[in-house]
């Protein structure tokens, strides 16, 4: 396996188990310990869009590199494209607790707001894998 390929994978995972985690961050520094509750809500609504958000930020790091005839994602472009890609992990993390929930739809749109701050955090963390 090359190297971009484990990158990839390894960016996905990271994104997919920390994604939900850091989601839910926020919720318990404001509503305290009983947001963990809503931890496994977290990961069955938000594992598969954190998923899709590694797999879009990876192969978007890779297309940066490339397309800027650079060597390593910056912290700047690892923000950019962690929130970009958190975004669209968030708009389907919505669409799914809108499918599987019911309700109005407005008020789904809520999950974007913790889906961009996980995605630039793993952004941040991840942005090493495609240095060098």
């Amino acid at each position: 396996m090359s190297h971009p390929e484990h990158a990839i994978q390894s960016v996905v995972v990271k994104f997919a188990y920390l994604a939900p985690l850091i989601s839910i961050a926020p919720f318990v520094i404001g509503l305290g310990p009983l947001a963990l509750l809503g931890l496994p809500i977290a990961y069955f609504l938000g594992a598969a869009p954190a998923a899709l958000a590694g797999f879009i930020f990876s192969h978007a790091a890779i297309a940066f590199k490339r397309i800027f005839k650079i060597t390593e994602v910056g912290r700047l472009a690892a923000i950019i494209l962690g929130a970009l890609s958190g975004a669209i992990g968030g708009i389907l993390a919505g669409s799914i607790a809108w499918l599987v929930l019911g309700r109005n739809i407005e008020e789904y749109w809520l999950l974007l707001y913790p889906s961009v701050f996980s995605g630039v955090i793993c952004g941040l963390m991840c942005r090493k894998k495609f240095n060098g």
